[in-house]
C-alpha cells in the first residue's frame, strides 16, 4: 500500500467517529425510540416498523458483541479501556498493513471502535438502534434459518439410520 493510500485511511477514522456519533444522535433524538428514557432501564426503548417483519430497535448495549457480558459500574471502564487497546492495536496494524483493503477494513474497525468508546464514556452504554429485530413468528431470524438446516439435518440422519 502506498504512503498517499495509508494517509487517506487515517484521514478515514476521524471521518467514520463523526458518521458514527452523526447516526447515533439521529437515534437519540428520535422520541419514538425513548433512548435517554430507557437508559436507566425503567422506561422501554422504542422500536419502528418498517416491515412486517422487520422492525428498528433501540437498544443500549453494555456489553461486547451481540450484548454478551452486560457490565456496569468498574466494568464499564475496564471495557473502555479493553477497546481503547485494541483500537491502539488496530492502528499498529494499520501503520504496517500492506493491502488496501486490510486497511480499510482496519480503518473502519477502529473508527467504530472509537465512536463506541465515546458512547460508554458519555452513557456507559452503546448505542445500538441499529440492531434489526427480523422475526418469522416469535423465532429469532437466526432460528428461522436454522430451522431448515435442523430439518434437513434430522432427515438425513433418520435416513441413513433407516437405510443402514
Amino acid at each position: 500500500m502506498t504512503q498517499r493510500a495509508r494517509y487517506g485511511l487515517f484521514f478515514l477514522i476521524p471521518v467514520i467517529i463523526v458518521l458514527d456519533q452523526w447516526s447515533k444522535w439521529l437515534i437519540l433524538n428520535e422520541p419514538v425510540f425513548n433512548a435517554i428514557g430507557c437508559l436507566d432501564r425503567t422506561q422501554r426503548c422504542g422500536r419502528i416498523e418498517v416491515l412486517p417483519f422487520f422492525d428498528l430497535t433501540m437498544v443500549w448495549n453494555r456489553g461486547i458483541s451481540f450484548g454478551i457480558g452486560q457490565s456496569e459500574g468498574i466494568m464499564r471502564w475496564v471495557l473502555v479501556l479493553l477497546t481503547t487497546a485494541i483500537a491502539i492495536g488496530f492502528t499498529v496494524w494499520l501503520v504496517n498493513a500492506t493491502r488496501r483493503f486490510t486497511g480499510l477494513a482496519l480503518a473502519l474497525v477502529i473508527g467504530g471502535a472509537f465512536g463506541n468508546v465515546i458512547d460508554r464514556v458519555r452513557f456507559g452504554a452503546v448505542v445500538d438502534s441499529s440492531i434489526l429485530a427480523v422475526f418469522c413468528g416469535h423465532t429469532s431470524l437466526i432460528m428461522c434459518l436454522m430451522l431448515p438446516m435442523r430439518r434437513f439435518l434430522l432427515e438425513r440422519s433418520c435416513s441413513l439410520s433407516t437405510s443402514s
